[in-house]
């Protein structure tokens, strides 16, 4: 959805201080890298990114669990990991957590760019977080979010092949996709 205004995003950074040197995490499909073309994820629903969209279009505190997302992050869990198209802290995780509120907008045919976005900073949607900051906890447990991670409820047989599908599908350019969809479907017609 990039309505005449642009579509709103929320993008997840960390860093190992509270001053600077953040590195955004990528997701699988929503927009964040400029230059990323938006893929095609049809018959698939994309869930975690499709609620990212939902949690831009109000604040955190409608969407409580975006602070439990930053808290699995901060826990560098497995899980969430591989939730992502790329973690910007593979080995330890960061020791801070902020999320920031970007309109995301199509980039002109012929701007010269090869960028496929382009975005406006709009503000800060959470200030950092830490592990050690009560007021995480507090905030996850008045919310129920304060459970013990669960790595184990995931079943794990499955992660290997849904790797292998990402990695296939991941492969496929979009727009050749979609225009070979449109060719093979107006030529079947006859």
């Amino acid at each position: 959805m990039t309505g005449v205004g642009g579509r709103p995003e929320v993008v997840l950074e960390g860093s190992d201080t509270h001053d600077g040197g953040w590195k955004e995490f990528e997701f699988l499909y929503k927009p964040g890298d400029l230059s990323r073309a938006p893929p095609v994820v049809t018959p698939h629903q994309p869930r975690l990114d499709w609620q990212m969209w939902f949690a831009a279009l109000g604040s955190y505190n409608y969407n409580p669990w975006i602070i439990n997302l930053a808290y699995r992050l901060l826990n560098n869990s497995t899980n969430v990991n591989s939730l992502l198209k790329h973690n910007p802290f593979p080995e330890n995780p960061p020791k801070f957590i902020r999320a920031l509120k970007y309109r995301y907008h199509y980039t002109k045919f012929g701007n010269g760019t090869r960028d496929w976005w382009t975005r406006d900073s709009q503000e800060e949607y959470f200030p950092p977080l830490a592990l050690f900051q009560p007021t995480l906890k507090e905030f996850l447990d008045y919310h129920g979010y304060a459970k013990p991670l669960r790595e184990d409820r995931v079943d794990q047989t499955i992660i290997p092949y849904m790797g292998m599908i990402r990695s296939v599908v991941g492969k496929f350019d979009p727009v050749v996709f979609i225009w070979t969809l449109c060719l093979v479907s107006f030529f079947a017609s006859f």
